[in-house]
């Protein structure tokens, strides 16, 4: 005997889905909540960012104490400051560690959340990193894109890459700690000890 049928009509389906769907918003509200907050923010400074640029490559109408015009930047030259600034923002991150010794360190953290009990502030640890990391990737790969502009896909713009992906490398890696974070922590504490997880095994 067959599955015994759970909805009669099209319109009994339709309700059903839509409970799914309430449910669903529910149970991620604060997720969507951040996710959206996230996205306006990224707007806000990328129109920061450009005004930064656009701002301090023009000349300013200032007299030079030593008698001497001083030589304008170019926008080029404030792209380069804007991403040194930003690749010692992603050195601070790490504080100075590998990826790896950066990543073991969110490890530790979201056990100590976890074994504690705080489920919910073990994945927010975890997201929270994520959003660090994600704030400078989106600086750099920006102005990685105005330097092409300028100046095409020369040794400027291959710096910038080379910074980029290497902040999108970790991020890769923390995404998969986060995914794991949020359906089985026990089995993410679990491997990492086993040394299992991806970031311990292509590091």
């Amino acid at each position: 005997m067959g599955r015994p049928r759970l909805y009669h009509t099209p319109e009994e389906k339709k309700a059903a889905n839509r409970l799914k769907s309430k449910k669903h918003y529910d149970s991620n509200r604060d997720l969507l909540l951040r996710r959206r907050r996230r996205a306006a923010r990224e707007r806000r400074e990328s129109l920061r960012d450009r005004s930064i640029v656009e701002g301090q490559s023009k000349p300013k109408d200032l007299p030079s104490k030593t008698g001497q015009e001083k030589r304008p930047k170019t926008k080029l030259e404030v792209i380069q400051e804007q991403v040194q600034r930003f690749s010692r923002q992603f050195e601070t991150i790490l504080a100075g560690k590998t990826a790896a010794g950066y990543l073991a360190l969110i490890c530790v953290g979201l056990e100590i959340h976890y074994e504690a009990g705080h489920i919910l502030k073990a994945k927010d640890f975890v997201m929270g990193k994520e959003v660090e990391l994600r704030k400078v990737l989106r600086a750099l790969e920006k102005y990685r894109d105005m330097a092409r502009d300028l100046a095409g896909s020369g040794e400027e713009w291959k710096g910038i890459e080379a910074i980029a992906t290497r902040v999108r490398q970790v991020i890769s890696w923390l995404d998969g700690l986060l995914c794991m974070a949020m359906v089985d922590p026990a089995d993410l504490v679990d491997r990492f000890h086993a040394k299992q997880l991806e970031f311990q095994i292509d590091s």
